[in-house]
């Protein structure tokens, strides 16, 4: 995801004017992105589907703490009742890795996801196909294209990487 995901609300209804991670009544969480960017349509799916994991901290947390913004600020709390601003996620994100001692954004999560999915499928023994690049891309809401030049990058020589794994 862009940086969308940091303004995301939650609702228990299907709204169309903003973006949310919907608690369906019937126990599904989706992620309902209804806002164009960067000329990509709107999209929604399913976490419970796609990261169970995930779904299962998302609604562990809104039943823990009711609220209607995914992040609130820190230094206020027990009050629920304000959005966290970009900076302070920011912020957030870049202490949760500085152990690594690199500034990570948003673009680098994106980018280290697609590292891993493309090697993923070449430690099976494949490369991903062209329909797989397309999903992945459609969900990170990217073109196949920018997928190809841009965010795997890091295989620089993709005949050399894929002799590596016998491909």
């Amino acid at each position: 995801m862009r940086n969308e995901i940091k303004h995301l609300n939650f609702t228990v209804q299907r709204k169309r004017d903003g973006d949310y991670i919907w608690l369906d009544t019937d126990g599904e969480i989706l992620l309902d992105l209804n806002l164009e960017k960067k000329r990509h349509q709107p999209i929604a799916f399913s976490i419970t589907k796609d990261a169970p994991e995930l779904a299962n901290i998302i609604k562990d947390s809104y039943n823990l703490y009711p609220r209607e913004y995914v992040f609130t600020p820190e230094n206020i709390y027990p009050n629920l009742n304000k959005k966290a601003s970009q900076a302070s996620l920011d912020a957030r994100l870049n202490a949760l890795f500085a152990f690594t001692g690199k500034r990570v954004s948003v673009n680098s999560l994106r980018s280290s996801y697609v590292c891993y999915m493309v090697h993923q499928a070449m430690v099976k023994g494949k490369l991903l196909s062209v329909k797989e690049k397309n999903k992945i891309a459609e969900k990170m809401r990217s073109s196949r294209k920018y997928f190809d030049e841009s965010y795997t990058k890091r295989f620089e020589d993709m005949a050399e990487l894929a002799a590596l794994y016998g491909l």
